[in-house]
C-alpha cells in the first residue's frame, strides 16, 4: 500500500488507510506488516493494535535478516550493537507505554523507570563495544602484517546479491556461502590469489543496500573498513537487472564507498551475470554504462566468462600504481588541496604539525605527477616510493 501525505503522528498513515490495512491483513491472513518508512514506538504500537499482527519498519526488517545471516562472532556482536542502539532511541517511549499498561508485560520491566532501563542498555552497549574493540585490534594487526609482507589487497564490493561471493569463489577456488537471498555475507573473508605470477590478497565484503540505516553503517564499520584499506576495489553489478535498477544500485554503491572514505581508490566495475542476457542486450547496456561506471568489464562469475581479462586488468592497474609522500605548509590553500587529494588518490597516512601537513598516498603515475605540480606550487616537498615509518 502507498499513501502520499504528511506522516500521521499516531499511525504514520491516515486513519482511513489504517482501516484498509486492517481489512487487508484480515483478508490475506497476513502474519506481519512491514513499513518502508521508519516508525516511532507509538506508531508501531497503534498499528499493531489496529491490525492485530506484528508491525515492523525497514530498519527492524534488515536487522531480522542480519540476525538470521550472522555466523561469525563479530557479525553477531555488531547486530546486537545495532539492536541495542536502536532500542536506546525508543527506550523512553517504550517504558511510558509499559507503565501506562498500554503494553502490559513489556520485557518484564513492570515499573522500571526510563532512565534505569536506558542505563541497563548503555551498559550492554559498552560491553559489546569492548569486545568489538578487541576483535578490531586483531584485524588491524592482521592488516599491518599483510602490509609488512608487501601484498597488495583487492576488495570485492557491491550491492547485496550482485554475485560477489560467487566471483570470490571463482577467483580463489574457495567455497564461501552463496545464496540468492540478501546478505549472505555479513563478515569479511580474505584469501591469497595469484594472477600472472603476482600474489594479491582478495577480500569478500558485506553487500551494500539502498538507504542502509546509519546505525547499521556504524555497527558494521569495522567490517566495511576493509574496503578503505584496499589497493583496488572490484565493484560488482548485476547486469541482468533493468537498466534503471543497475544505475541506481551503482549510485548507491558509489555513495557508500564515498561515505566510508574509499572514493580515491582505483576501481574496476564488473558487470556480472552476462550469461542471463543476450549479447545484444549486453552491448546496449555496456554502451550506456561506460560513462556512468569506472572501468566496466562484462563477466559471468558463475560461468567464469572473461575472468582472465579481469585478472589481466587487475594486474595492469596495480602494477601501474605509484606511492608518494609530500609535505606542504599550512596556508588557506592547504586544506582544499588536501581534500582534493583525498577525493582523487588513496591516502595511506596523514600527519599534521603546527605549521605543515605530511601525506603518504598511492595513485596512478598521471595523478601522482599532477599532485607533484600542485605541491610545488604550494612550496612543499615531494618524493616518490618513500619508506613509510
Amino acid at each position: 500500500m502507498e499513501q502520499t501525505r504528511i506522516p500521521d503522528a499516531r499511525y504514520q498513515i491516515g486513519a482511513g488507510k489504517v482501516e484498509e490495512l486492517a481489512q487487508l491483513v484480515k483478508e490475506t491472513d497476513a502474519e506481519k506488516v512491514i513499513f518502508d518508512n521508519q516508525l516511532r514506538t507509538l506508531q508501531t504500537y497503534n498499528l499493531a493494535k489496529a491490525t492485530r499482527v506484528e508491525v515492523i519498519d525497514r530498519f527492524q526488517l534488515i536487522l531480522e535478516i542480519f540476525t538470521k545471516r550472522a555466523t561469525t562472532t563479530e557479525a553477531q556482536f555488531q547486530i546486537q550493537l545495532a539492536t541495542l542502539q536502536n532500542e536506546l532511541k525508543h527506550a523512553k517511549e517504550k517504558v511510558r507505554l509499559a507503565k501506562g499498561r498500554e503494553q502490559p508485560g513489556f520485557m518484564g520491566l513492570g515499573a522500571y523507570e526510563a532512565d534505569v532501563y536506558s542505563e541497563a542498555i548503555k551498559r550492554q552497549v559498552q560491553t559489546i563495544l569492548k569486545k568489538l574493540a578487541r576483535i578490531r585490534e586483531k584485524r588491524v594487526m592482521h592488516r599491518e602484517r599483510r602490509l609488512e609482507l608487501g601484498f597488495l589487497s583487492i576488495s570485492l564490493a557491491g550491492y547485496t546479491s550482485a554475485g560477489k561471493s560467487t566471483l570470490f569463489n571463482a577467483l580463489t577456488e574457495e567455497a564461501v556461502p552463496v545464496d540468492k537471498s540478501l546478505f549472505t555475507t555479513l563478515s569479511t573473508t580474505t584469501r591469497m590469489v595469484e594472477f600472472s605470477n603476482r600474489k594479491f590478497l582478495l577480500t569478500d565484503t558485506v553487500g551494500f543496500i539502498d538507504r542502509l540505516p546509519l546505525g547499521l553503517i556504524e555497527a558494521f564499520h569495522s567490517t566495511l573498513e576493509e574496503t578503505i584499506y584496499s589497493d583496488l576495489i572490484v565493484l560488482v553489478l548485476d547486469l541482468s537487472e533493468p537498466q534503471e535498477t543497475i544505475e541506481k544500485k551503482n549510485s548507491v554503491c558509489m555513495e557508500t564507498i564515498d561515505c566510508l572514505g574509499a572514493h580515491g581508490i582505483p576501481t574496476i566495475t564488473v558487470l556480472n551475470k552476462v550469461d542471463l542476457i543476450s549479447e545484444a542486450e549486453q552491448a546496449r547496456k555496456l554502451e550506456i554504462l561506460k560513462e556512468k561506471t569506472k572501468n566496466p568489464l562484462l563477466i559471468s562469475a558463475k560461468c567464469q566468462t572473461n575472468l582472465d581479462e579481469l585478472k589481466r586488468k587487475i594486474v595492469a592497474m596495480l602494477e601501474n600504481y605509484v606511492q608518494a609522500r609530500f609535505s606542504v605548509p599550512l596556508t588557506n590553500k592547504t586544506m582544499p588541496f588536501i581534500s582534493w587529494v583525498h577525493g582523487k588518490a588513496d591516502v595511506r597516512k596523514e600527519n599534521f604539525t603546527n605549521d605543515s601537513v605530511e601525506v603518504v598516498f598511492e595513485a596512478t603515475p598521471e595523478l601522482t605527477e599532477h599532485v607533484r605540480r600542485k605541491v610545488e606550487e604550494l612550496n612543499g616537498r615531494f618524493e616518490t616510493n618513500p619508506k613509510i615509518k
